[in-house]
Order: structure tokens, then C-alpha cells, then sequence
């Protein structure tokens, strides 16, 4: 388990802190059992994927009128 922990805690890194932090404390209050990898990737990268269609509405919002993707 300790070696599972170690590879789990490395591959995360790609991830925002933020982002594991809460897939993780969810995950701990609502499951019985310690996640497979595929199940938190899962939830990890719908959770990214969120994040960057926000930042790019954000930027496409906040770029010069005639830059803009509208």
C-alpha cells in the first residue's frame, strides 16, 4: 500500500493542488474504498476539463473586441 501511495502522490502533481484536494476529501466522505487510479483520473480531469473551458470563456471575454472567438 505505502508504494501505491507514493506513485498515487506523484502522478497527482499534474494535477491542481486545489483541484486533488477536493476529488480526495469528496472521495474520503463518500466512498468505502481507496480509489482505483482510473476512478480518480476520472473525476481529476472532468474536473480540469471544467476549470479550462472557465479560463478560456474568461480570456475570450477579456480579449480586445476584434480578437475575440464570439
Amino acid at each position: 500500500m505505502e508504494a501505491t501511495i507514493k506513485i498515487y502522490a506523484r502522478d497527482l502533481q499534474a494535477y491542481p493542488a486545489d483541484i486533488v484536494r477536493d476529488v480526495l476529501e469528496h472521495w474520503g466522505r463518500t466512498q468505502k474504498w481507496f480509489p482505483a487510479w482510473a476512478e480518480l483520473v476520472a473525476r481529476l480531469d472532468e474536473k480540469t476539463a471544467l476549470r479550462r473551458r472557465y479560463q478560456a470563456a474568461l480570456a475570450n471575454w477579456m480579449a480586445p473586441e476584434g480578437a475575440r472567438s464570439d
